[in-house]
């Protein structure tokens, strides 16, 4: 089961908790330090919808 702790340093919800002070900057950029690198387990994300101007435009 998720604990209050586990979102703490949800990117959509930290801002929140840094100024209600359940997190100070300093312990959330710790944080972001000890994250590894998972750059090379990304992919490029392509729209195919030509609407939004993806990969299919003539």
């Amino acid at each position: 089961m998720l604990e209050k702790r586990d979102f703490l340093y949800d990117s959509r919800l930290v801002e929140r908790f840094i100024s209600r002070g359940a997190v100070t900057r300093k312990e959330y950029d710790a944080h972001l330090a000890k994250l590894p690198d998972a750059a090379d387990k990304s992919e490029p994300l392509v729209p195919e919808n030509e609407e939004l101007g993806g990969a299919n435009d003539d």
